[in-house]
């Protein structure tokens, strides 16, 4: 059951493939569709039982979630003064500034064929389910559902990720909780 509910969490659009960390939950029994907002208690409580299944199991999957779920913490989450938001919100700007929940995250076929190298196009959509159809709102989450608990990325499919999301960095980013928390040594 443990290793069903990791790959379950890992693989589906609960996890954010191209930046790292957690949305807060899904919104549906396969875990596809995310409440796209990201809470810092969610990430530091999942962060533990995929380091110690990744130990324990040696499973380097379940390390590459915790690395990326904790370089997303201190890269997205964290304050100039060092302190941590507290949470990342479901809703993101569009082009035309119109908010939107999850827009920041999805993409089409022809958003990726737009910054990924033609010779590694097929090999994004197939890896990340995007499609024509979409499975949000005419847009794909990327996800890896297909290939539950497959996560370790190809050499081509890492540099897809990267091309990705420097893509998705060029959006307007969701906004940022101001509450913060901070370590207090007493």
């Amino acid at each position: 059951m443990l290793t069903t509910t990791l790959d379950a969490m890992a693989s589906g659009g609960m996890y954010d493939h191209l930046g790292g960390g957690f949305a807060r939950y899904s919104v549906d029994e396969k875990w596809l569709v995310p409440h796209f907002e990201k809470m810092l208690y969610d990430q530091a409580l999942l962060i533990r039982p995929y380091l110690h299944a990744s130990l324990v199991l040696r499973e380097p999957r379940w390390q590459q979630v915790v690395t990326e779920t904790i370089d997303y913490v201190l890269r997205d989450l964290r304050s100039p003064e060092g302190a941590f938001y507290s949470a990342e919100d479901a809703d993101s700007l569009d082009e035309s500034g119109h908010s939107h929940e999850g827009h920041f995250y999805v993409f089409t076929p022809a958003q990726v064929r737009q910054v990924v190298p033609a010779h590694l196009v097929d090999t994004a959509l197939a890896w990340y389910e995007i499609t024509d159809a979409g499975n949000f709102e005419g847009k794909s989450i990327p996800c890896r559902l297909t290939n539950r608990g497959d996560l370790m990325r190809s050499d081509d499919v890492e540099t897809v990720r990267q091309l990705l999301l420097a893509a998705r960095n060029t959006r307007h980013r969701p906004g940022l909780d101001d509450n913060s928390s901070c370590d207090r040594k007493t």
